[in-house]
């Protein structure tokens, strides 16, 4: 009886052992993923590594950087083309349609290219080793593009320019003691006012709005805080202390529409400006309209978010009906 009560008490400590030796190790990898707005259809399109990615205007490509290429791909990852073989530090890629056609504008650090998406044609609109220009956005028109820049030394300003380069104004400037950047400018539906994000000095953290001939320039929301404008230019949207706001873009109107997990990131806006996509408050992505009604759960796996600056392209609308989103996929050895 001794011997099968040690046996038995041996077989107990093989088995905790073995449990423990062998327990399944979990770990996750990021996906870009495509799916409808109502979590049905849910595509794994690209593993790890996904870099940005936007649709192009009618949603039938996506437009993708990734091992310092940029290409497009069919919105289920099929079809995959290379449009530039090598560019470095591909940023803050704003699409709209100008005069020559459809066109994104991108920064690289220092300099703004545009590439038509008609006839790949690749262009450098800034002079190189002068002042630096970042975070380029289009007129609703297509015929301007508006920039930060600094000059590397105390002065950082809003500029605009034509769409092909030429007729470069800086409209407003800061004059301070650190070298400072002043953020994500946006042109409002009239293309008269810019809106943009000023991290400089506590004293003047906010967004701001001017006017394109550099009067005019005024706070219109207290808090440094990441936002994205409108399809149309009349609104824009933003995160701040774990809520997510709307506001025109005078300033008027803010209305408190959600909780989110992630302030460090701006919600984003469907094509028509209908609904807005947004991390919430339980590591998942969620869709809600524009006054904040009838929010739903995209898919219930986790979002992976990565810094690309003060632009956030973790996540982005298709259409109207369909998203693409980073998620987390996770796994068991």
């Amino acid at each position: 009886m001794k011997k099968i009560f040690i046996v038995a008490i041996l077989l107990i400590i093989i088995v905790i052992l073995s449990g423990c030796i062998f327990e399944p190790y979990t770990y996750f990898r990021q996906w870009l993923c495509a799916v409808n707005i109502d979590g049905t259809d849910l595509q794994y399109l690209i593993e790890e590594d996904i870099g940005i990615v936007i649709p192009n205007l009618d949603g039938s490509k996506l437009i993708g950087y990734y091992n310092y290429e940029i290409y497009s791909m069919n919105p289920d990852g099929t079809d995959k083309e290379t449009l530039v073989e090598y560019m470095e530090n591909y940023r803050n890629p704003e699409i709209a349609m100008t005069p020559e056609g459809e066109m994104i504008v991108f920064d690289i650090v220092t300099d703004i290219y545009t590439l038509n998406l008609s006839n790949n044609d690749l262009e450098r609109i800034t002079e190189p080793d002068t002042i630096a220009y970042i975070y380029p956005s289009f007129s609703s028109n297509g015929e301007k593009i508006c920039c930060s820049t600094t000059d590397f030394d105390s002065v950082t300003s809003i500029c605009i320019m034509d769409y092909n380069g030429e007729n470069k104004q800086m409209i407003y400037s800061y004059i301070v003691d650190q070298i400072s950047m002043l953020r994500s400018p946006y042109f409002t539906n009239s293309d008269n006012q810019i809106i943009y994000a000023s991290p400089i000095l506590p004293d003047s953290w906010g967004i701001y709005s001017v006017s394109i001939d550099g009067t005019n320039n005024h706070k219109i929301f207290d808090q440094y805080v990441p936002f994205s404008m409108s399809h149309n230019g009349l609104f824009l949207v933003l995160s701040a202390e774990d809520v997510i706001y709307k506001m025109n873009s005078d300033g008027s109107g803010l209305i408190e529409l959600a909780t989110t997990y992630q302030d460090q990131y701006a919600p984003v806006t469907s094509p028509d400006d209908s609904l807005i996509l947004y991390p919430s408050t339980n590591s998942t992505m969620y869709v809600m309209n524009i006054n904040g009604s009838n929010k739903r759960e995209v898919s219930s796996l986790e979002y992976d978010l990565d810094n690309q600056g003060y632009k956030s392209y973790n996540f982005r609308f298709i259409n109207n009906e369909r998203v693409i989103v980073k998620l987390r996929k996770w796994y068991e050895t």
